[in-house]
């Protein structure tokens, strides 16, 4: 009785880890992100040569509002081929609650074996012992499946391994023969044999042995799982203004397994950005609860990573954040989202709880076409981070001295300052109010100016020290130039400055400021380059902001969720439009736009 109960529970858990095993395989054939369910999807799963492959991908559209700029990208290994139907598609815009499909039909062509040419069928002149005749029924077995001048047969074809969820297409593109299933199917069968045979064998330790047995088919089933759960719902993708999900789906054509890839991009409207200690600027805050509202309703609510980082695709609006975490007070910030562009907030700073009931915030407002201090500015003090509303209450005021600064007590919070000046256009900058003083809190504000030409501003924090502006364009005589801190002016063949960094920066903080004429037809590549100091840039709390004459038409936050590299490619200007890009490479980007 013993051994069978024995021989029963280990069936049953192989079925179990079987299961496991199989619902783990298929998951990579669905994913969801978002509120976009995406499938990819087949007739069946087994074919033969020249029979019609059906091939959908669905996308649906979960949420309450429409999602745009949705593009689908199906990938064919080698030894399919299209028969109808478009493998990319874009520009889709799906509304709310909807579904959109997009169907095509591949095939393995059938194997065709060479036309005998030969003149010797007449008159043989061979012996017949040698039955010539007899060889040809060799050749199915050794003949290409292809026209006879390429090289390639199926014998020849590589394996084609279950993707781990990311695509496979391109040139890399899993091919036939795979044998990952075979050897998973033959590892999960020796293991079972096994674990009967030392069940029954030893029945007085048979409980130990189930028990390991156990753990192993945990194990199988967890790490499929654990892959698939690394693709989740990150927005770490390699656009900052593009989501994307990526499908594959196996299927069997005369034994051989061929691996299908859909990738499903869409431009999706949010706000990303990582929330950190206040007192430092740079220690992450994990799980924080990010609560998002629109209209005084609650939106939605996340938290954030072990790394501080948080990212929630929602539509073009303004909205309301509040963030909380235990043993800091709570921070509101008011956030503006455009449509087709993930918006990176400024790094949320958090004040640890303190008895103390205010604090000093200091700092410098300087000038932004000469880098200096600016005197004279008035300094309006409104509750919450990016609180511009001319009707918010004011909390206090004060007056920049003749080098520019300022220093003002608050209770603790966090705070906008609206700095405003005649002849100056009229800015604002964030601050946080802690025990004690907190300063290097700095702004910029802008003379009045006239012309259209572009204005382009950088400030950072302390570390990396020296953070450099870089522009690259192309002169009206076809020539390329590149203004940056070792050549700081670009004329074109008139005499005419087309590009100016004004001043460069070294000491951290900045502001660095080029001025451009954007007059030709060619793009014009904005980034920034970390030339020195300790951190990256994507900690350095870096800002652009770009002025056409007295307007702010953009302004970009450094993504704080796109790895250490050196290059912030952040926006190109292309026929008077901008162009955003906001990621950050090893090697700067100066193509994007061509």
């Amino acid at each position: 009785m013993k051994k069978t109960l024995n021989v029963l529970l280990v069936l049953v858990m192989l079925i179990c880890m079987l299961t496991a095993t199989s619902v783990a395989a298929s998951a990579a054939e669905t994913d969801s992100q978002n509120g976009i369910e995406a499938t990819l999807v087949t007739d069946k799963d087994t074919y033969s040569s020249g029979e019609d492959i059906n091939v959908t991908v669905n996308v649906k559209n979960t949420n309450t509002y429409d999602v745009s700029g949705v593009s689908i990208t199906m990938k064919l290994p080698d030894g399919l081929t299209l028969k109808s139907g478009e493998l990319s598609i874009s520009d889709i815009d799906i509304a709310a609650g909807e579904t959109y499909s997009d169907d095509i039909v591949a095939i393995k062509e059938e194997a065709t074996i060479p036309e005998e040419t030969t003149g010797a069928t007449e008159e043989p002149t061979e012996e017949p012992t040698e039955e010539p005749t007899e060889e040809p029924t060799a050749a199915p077995t050794q003949a290409p499946t292809v026209a006879p001048t390429e090289k390639t047969t199926d014998k020849l074809v590589i394996a084609a391994p279950v993707s781990d969820g990311k695509s496979g297409g391109g040139a890399n593109a899993p091919k036939t023969g795979d044998s990952t299933n075979v050897l998973l199917w033959v590892g999960i069968l020796t293991v079972s044999a096994a674990g009967i045979f030392l069940a029954v064998k030893f029945r007085k330790r048979a409980a130990k042995f189930l028990s390991l047995f156990l753990c192993v088919a945990l194990l199988c089933a967890i790490v499929p799982f654990g892959a698939l759960a690394a693709d989740g719902d990150s927005l770490t993708d390699e656009s900052a203004d593009q989501f994307s999900i990526a499908l594959d789906k196996i299927v069997n054509v005369d034994g051989d397994d061929y691996c299908i890839n859909a990738d499903v991009n869409y431009l999706n409207s949010g706000i990303a950005g990582k929330i950190c200690k206040a007192s430092d600027r740079e220690t992450s805050i994990p799980n924080a609860t990010i609560d998002i509202y629109k209209d005084g309703v609650l939106f939605t609510s996340l938290t954030d990573d072990e790394t501080g980082n948080y990212a929630a695709a929602i539509p073009a609006g303004e909205y309301f954040v509040e963030i909380t975490a235990e043993g800091y007070l709570d921070f509101q910030s008011y956030a503006t989202v455009v449509n087709g562009r993930v918006t990176f907030m400024e790094t949320f700073l958090l004040i640890e709880v303190s008895d103390a009931e205010s604090g000093v915030a200091s700092g410098t407002v300087v000038d932004q076409l000469t880098g200096k201090g600016c005197e004279g500015v008035t300094l309006t003090i409104h509750k919450n981070w990016n609180n511009t509303d001319e009707s918010a209450e004011i909390i206090g005021t004060t007056t920049t001295d003749e080098n520019g600064s300022y220093t003002i007590e608050l209770p603790l919070g966090n705070y906008t300052v609206v700095a405003s000046k005649e002849e100056y256009l009229t800015s604002s900058f964030n601050i946080v109010v802690q025990p004690g003083t907190t300063d290097n809190q700095n702004g910029v504000i802008s003379p009045i100016v006239s012309g259209e030409q572009y204005l382009i501003t950088l400030t950072w924090g302390e570390n990396p020290e020296d953070v450099d502006s870089h522009l690259v364009g192309v002169l009206s005589n076809g020539e390329r130039f590149h203004v940056y801190w070792d050549d700081r002016s670009a004329y074109d063949d008139n005499g005419e400055e087309i590009c100016n960094l004004d001043y460069d920066d070294t000491v951290s903080y900045g502001p660095e400021h080029i001025t451009l004429t954007a007059s030709g037809s060619e793009p014009y590549y904005y980034y920034v380059e970390k030339f020195e100091g300790e951190g990256t840039l994507a900690s350095s709390r870096a800002k652009v902001t770009v002025h056409k004459g007295n307007v702010l038409i953009a302004e970009y936050n450094v993504p704080t969720n796109k790895g250490g590299d050196d290059c912030w490619n952040v926006f190109a200007i292309k026929n008077g439009e901008i162009i955003n890009k906001n990621t950050i490479t090893a090697e700067a980007d100066t193509s994007y736009a061509d």
